[in-house]
């Protein structure tokens, strides 16, 4: 390098000061740079929200999810029976839903339980549930019932042909016009609960179907609640339908008995309005007859032949005969052996023998029974007899008894006439 000492010297000073501001900047810099990230670390940029970290799932926690229902006690149970939360605890650990469904059902809650509680007549229920974070996954569901929905008013109507024949004078139709109105099960004043209205329409229909009118529906039902005031105002409109009359009978099942013996247990006559209480009647003769196992009578509820409706009997005939062995002990007589037998078409004829003998220590006897299947108005022609021998401690006594008459069948069993 030529020229000047002192001029030399003068650019290597200079030199070494500008490398010395160059490393000293650069420090300041990453200092700056430095502090600027330690103050963002304390500090979100503008605009954004901070979110606290979700509620740990208890199940996940290993605590049990517990739900307390604060309702009077019906009401309570209700809910616990009903709810989706209540239901949800009853889980199997492996079953148990995640964090996600339990704040769903946690959500869902609140309507679910004002739907459960107006099936009871609570219109205006007021229900909160919340979570309590002690313990963990404790929910608690508030029920605020208020005033429970009565029945206000009640609207019959019965429409077709009941309500013509009563309006053309005939009494019976009124009469039971009246006795559905008057036995109307949801009455004015009592709680409007949706069981009770579901069952006091099907109660209603069963009434008129019982009477004949197989056909009978609603026409229109409806309930007004006023939730302010707690009451419902009921309308309710049934159509009757036609009135089914008994045409012929269709007898099947008999393989050994004549038709002639089911035709004559049915106790009506063609154009007979078909009642329930008839044809339960005529089943529960032909049941206890001891001709048939089982017995089933309908009808064809078609509109077009209610005049004239086909009956259907169906039977199950028992056996033609049967045995009856039995041991016992009598405190008087002592040990015995019983036997019973019965054929219920002897010697091919329509009729049924009944022996029954009894051998004992101190008692013998034997009754047998002769009669003929049911004829009209449900006679029949019997003949029987009993004899007995029976020792005490001082004589034997033998008796001995014939019974000969007609037996009918009324209601619970056979009577002698």
């Amino acid at each position: 390098m030529s020229g000047d000492p002192q001029h030399r010297l003068s650019l290597i000073v200079a030199a070494l000061g500008a490398a010395c501001c160059a490393v000293l900047s650069t420090g300041c810099a990453n200092l700056a740079a430095h502090d600027a990230a330690a103050a963002g670390a304390d500090r979100l940029p503008a605009g954004e929200a901070s979110f606290e970290p979700a509620p740990a799932d208890p199940q996940a926690a290993g605590q049990a999810p517990v739900l307390e229902i604060q309702a009077p006690t019906a009401l309570r149970e209700l809910l616990q029976r009903h709810l989706d939360l209540a239901r949800l605890l009853a889980l199997r650990e492996d079953e148990a839903p995640d964090e996600t469904e339990w704040l769903r059902l946690v959500g869902a809650a609140p309507a679910q339980a004002r739907e459960l509680l107006q099936t009871e007549g609570y219109f205006a229920a007021e229900v909160q549930v919340r979570r309590d974070p002690t313990p963990p996954g404790r929910v608690i569901v508030q029920v605020t019932p208020g005033p429970r929905t009565r029945v206000r008013s009640v609207a019959l109507l019965v429409q077709g042909p009941l309500q013509q024949r009563a309006q053309a004078g005939d009494a019976e139709a009124r009469e039971q016009i009246e006795a559905i109105q008057g036995a109307w099960p949801l009455a004015v004043g009592a709680p409007f609960r949706n069981a009770d209205w579901s069952s006091a329409k099907t109660v209603v229909i069963a009434q008129l179907r019982g009477l004949g009118y197989a056909r009978a529906a609603l026409a229109r039902s409806a309930a007004e609640v006023d939730s302010a005031a707690a009451t419902a105002a009921i309308a309710v409109d049934i159509h009757s339908g036609p009135r089914f009359l008994a045409g012929a009978l269709h007898i099947e099942g008999l393989d050994r008995h004549d038709e002639t013996i089911v035709r004559n247990m049915a106790g009506f006559a063609p154009g007979e309005p078909l009642t329930e209480t008839l044809l339960l009647d005529y089943q529960d003769r032909l049941r206890k007859s001891g001709l048939f196992d089982a017995a089933v009578v309908s009808f064809d509820a078609d509109s077009a032949q209610a005049e004239s409706a086909t009956v259907a009997v169906q039977v199950r005939e028992s056996p033609l005969q049967s045995a009856t062995v039995g041991v016992g002990v009598s405190a008087n007589t002592g040990p015995r052996l019983t036997l019973e037998h019965t054929h219920r078409r002897i010697f091919g004829q329509p009729a049924t023998a009944h022996n029954k003998f009894e051998i004992g220590r101190d008692r013998q006897v034997w009754e047998g029974e002769i009669s003929t299947h049911p004829g009209d108005r449900f006679y029949r022609n019997l003949v029987g007899g009993q004899v007995e021998r029976l020792k005490s401690d001082v004589d034997v006594v033998l008796s001995q008894r014939l019974r000969l008459g007609l037996a009918a069948a009324l209601g619970q069993g056979l009577f002698n006439r």
